[in-house]
């Protein structure tokens, strides 16, 4: 993987907390978040951002840190798909998450009986 390769996983709010050396890393790499926690306080706010939403993923690209995608659902609706940053020279890929969700939980079904 390249310096503009995919980091999945890494929160604004650790972001706060980082060393100076993970935080020179995050700005060689795309960032996605995924949030899926209906309680608690939300890992990442959207002052700008009217629709309310249950679910987000945020997908913030290396060569447009100042611009964030942002992809909703609410809670009745089905998980969104979206574009995945990978490597510079390569084109996104769509992440279904309803999909990806669904066949985790399917797994774990199978798994425990």
């Amino acid at each position: 993987m390249d310096k503009a390769g995919a980091m999945l996983g890494l929160s604004p709010i650790v972001a706060k907390n980082m060393t100076p050396e993970q935080a020179e890393a995050r700005k060689l790499a795309n960032f996605v978040e995924i949030d899926l926690v209906l309680q608690g306080q939300r890992l990442i706010e959207y002052p700008n951002y009217v629709p309310t939403w249950d679910y987000s993923v945020t997908v913030m690209r290396v060569t447009h840190p100042e611009r964030y995608e942002i992809y909703s659902a609410t809670l009745p609706k089905r998980l969104p798909r979206f574009r995945v940053p990978m490597a510079s020279d390569d084109r996104d890929t769509v992440l279904d998450l309803q999909a990806a969700v669904s066949q985790a939980y399917d797994q774990e079904n199978s798994a425990n009986r």
